[in-house]
């Protein structure tokens, strides 16, 4: 994995475009943007013609959904089955929707970063809060076990990433690391081999499923 200075070229993917990515893409020669939503796959495809190849995709959509429990919810929020199936599409069928349409630009021997989260884990399931996150977060960790299964054969590695507790909008500017923590810690996790198929930590500890 190469450091934003090491890369030939980024090219960043939203559904609009922020300031901080116009900033970005003013202040740095090799980061482009490109408009897509991860529900749009013509979108991603069309995205996708703009690059020659792809050594390393980073796919990170998500959306949180209710954090209150699936049964006892009160009427004024959203339906839980509404809010599963929401969440699900963003999380699970638009990473796939992105896996789907570079999957012909990744280089043999590139790799795949699912972004997770330890919300996932099956085994520390123990709290009520965020239900369908954390259900879309699992089925997400499964999308990256049967693509490393049959990525394998092109060498590509897939790895489901969970970022660590960071100081984000997404979690109201609380948690226990910055971004940049974060995303140094991933950017080594990326750099090692061997990891195809695992769930990860930023900080390089595995997590139970």
């Amino acid at each position: 994995m190469q450091s934003e200075s090491q890369a030939r070229s980024i090219l960043a993917i939203d559904r609009y475009q922020s300031d901080d990515i116009r900033r970005l893409t003013s202040a740095v020669d090799n980061v482009a943007f490109a408009l897509a939503d991860v529900k749009d796959r013509a979108a991603l495809k069309t995205a996708a013609g703009t690059i020659d190849s792809v050594d390393v995709l980073l796919c990170v959509s998500g959306i949180l959904g209710s954090p209150l429990p699936l049964l006892d919810r009160p009427t004024s929020e959203p339906d839980p089955s509404e809010d599963i199936m929401n969440v699900f599409t963003v999380n699970v069928e638009g990473t796939f929707n992105g896996v789907h349409a570079f999957q012909d630009k990744i280089r043999h021997g590139g790799k795949i970063m699912l972004m997770s989260s330890t919300m996932a884990s099956m085994e520390t399931a123990t709290h009520t809060l965020n239900p369908a996150y954390s259900i879309a977060k699992a089925g997400l960790n499964m999308l990256g076990r049967k693509l490393a299964v049959e990525l394998k054969e092109r060498e590509i590695d897939v790895i489901m990433m969970s970022p660590g507790v960071v100081r984000t909008e997404m979690n109201n500017g609380k948690g226990d690391i910055s971004p940049q923590q974060s995303v140094e810690g991933i950017l080594r996790e990326l750099s090692r081999t061997g990891t195809s198929g695992m769930f990860l930590r930023y900080d390089g500890q595995g997590w139970p499923w």
